[in-house]
């Protein structure tokens, strides 16, 4: 779970417009929706059961000629890719020339991959794979809560509510450890899956789009309260199962010595009488 949060770091910090520093001007429609016009209150809506039709427009504002062999459309969650679909183009763009193009896309297998709200991106891949410009969009995936990206999240759900359960049963049970900062990595996890089932939650049900920063702030804010709420509860007056274990040892460990030390010593006496 952690590994998100610093992949979504590593996306906020190393994202660059491509097509800006490369002279490329991309402008891409899909059903007629201007891809740079889509938000969370006007997403551009994928349905798994019909075609979506894609149209895009390519600028080249640079001193040399670019090859463009790949659109690809895509969407991501928490750094995470769920769905990628690549069409081949195969077209050259001159210096200062605009060319455009248009194809379908088969989105019959969307439903098994993802549903609600998701960051997406259209982007240009040149003969090499290269990123040669790509245009950010908001998805709206009509897909099914039984894919890939529902059961991830129902996942992500399940265990958080069974890591709350167990510490629930814990806390009843007064068998917390006594150090502070254990008991708040104990609350730490559960405190990260909880921010977590709220961000897929929110996205599933199309209530907000799962930017890097929306979605940070939330599992940040869970994970700091359940940290400290651990930290600041109360130690359990009953001794942790590793203190009785050691506890235990330490009284078997005396009895075998008390024991050792209560045994006759042989008389040299007895020996030499023996030897004899």
């Amino acid at each position: 779970m952690l590994a998100f949060g610093a992949a979504a770091l590593v996306t906020m910090v190393t994202t660059v417009p491509v097509g800006a520093a490369s002279g490329i001007k991309l402008a891409a429609r899909i059903d007629g929706t201007p891809v740079d016009q889509s938000s969370e209150t006007r997403p551009v809506a994928l349905h798994p059961t019909r075609r979506a039709d894609v149209a895009i427009e390519v600028t080249n504002r640079s001193d040399s000629a670019v090859v463009i062999r790949t659109v690809r459309v895509g969407g991501s969650v928490l750094g995470l890719s769920f769905f990628a679909y690549e069409t081949a183009v195969r077209f050259t763009v001159e210096p200062g020339q605009t060319l455009t193009t248009a194809f379908q896309l088969d989105l019959g297998d969307l439903k098994g991959q993802a549903t609600g709200l998701i960051v997406g991106s259209v982007s240009l891949l040149d003969d090499k794979r290269a990123e040669v410009a790509t245009e950010a969009l908001v998805v709206d995936v009509r897909g099914s809560m039984r894919s890939v990206y529902g059961v991830f999240g129902i996942g992500v759900a399940t265990a958080t509510a069974l890591s709350v359960v167990a510490l629930f049963v814990a806390l009843a049970r007064q068998k917390l450890h006594r150090n502070r900062w254990r008991r708040a990595v104990r609350f730490f996890t559960p405190g990260v899956g909880l921010g977590l089932s709220i961000v897929f939650t929110l996205s599933a049900m199309r209530i907000f789009v799962p930017r890097p920063g929306r979605w940070l702030p939330i599992v940040a804010t869970c994970s700091i309260v359940a940290f400290l709420a651990g930290y600041f509860t109360p130690a359990s007056d009953s001794p942790d199962d590793d203190e009785d274990e050691d506890d235990e040892d330490g009284e078997d460990d005396e009895g075998d010595e008390d024991h050792e030390a209560g045994r006759p010593a042989a008389s040299p006496t007895r020996g030499a009488e023996r030897r004899s």
